[in-house]
């Protein structure tokens, strides 16, 4: 699936067509999209994948900018998109290495590759779940550490688990379970707007 109908440089052609061919059996598609050059890999070859185009002169991509998941809950297979994005200091582009997983199967780990992958991975496990393999240090960051479940997960309920609150009496933080009651809730089942058509 390579896609180079869009208006790009020759020399972005060329790199599309060398990175197609260099990475054919670990890739399964390529997207170039406004300038910007998506490869779609599978996800057990990534550290194969990128261990090329860190390393290679040509794509040499040297910094690691960012980690980005999306939770697509409707497809049970490849429920999770991580897309990689990686930026080339020396002839400035950026390009987006993406794979999916279902959230079961662990992903390997570029921390040995990129350290700034380090504290992405750790947002991410405590955020979506997703977990990491060969990461020496895979804890919660943003969440507390009884924290039950993963609040990005578009399966999380949206008012959690716990109920957190500061009790006045004994000046603390509390966590108790949370109890949604209806006791005190006035339902009115006749529609307003029909008092206007009268």
């Amino acid at each position: 699936m390579v896609n180079l109908n869009i208006i790009i440089t020759q020399k972005s052609k060329y790199f599309v067509i060398f990175i197609y061919y260099v990475l054919f059996s670990f890739i399964y598609g390529i997207k170039v999209n406004h300038n910007n050059l998506s490869i779609y890999i599978f996800s057990i070859k990534l550290l194969y994948c990128l261990t090329f185009l860190k390393y290679n002169s040509v794509s040499s991509l040297n910094s690691l900018v960012d980690i980005v998941v999306v939770d697509n809950i409707s497809n049970i297979k490849n429920r999770f998109e991580l897309t990689y994005i990686f930026w080339n200091i020396i002839y400035e582009y950026r390009v987006g290495v993406k794979l999916f997983t279902d959230g079961y199967q662990s992903i390997y780990s570029i921390g040995k590759f990129y350290n700034s992958a380090l504290w992405l991975e750790r947002e991410i496990w405590d955020m979506f779940g997703i977990k990491f393999l060969f990461h020496f240090g895979l804890r919660r960051i943003l969440t507390d550490y009884g924290f039950k479940g993963h609040p990005l997960r578009k399966d999380f309920p949206l008012l959690g688990y716990v109920d957190v609150y500061y009790d006045d009496s004994i000046q603390a933080i509390r966590c108790s379970p949370l109890e949604l009651s209806q006791s005190l809730r006035f339902f009115k089942f006749e529609n307003p707007w029909n008092k206007w058509y009268l």
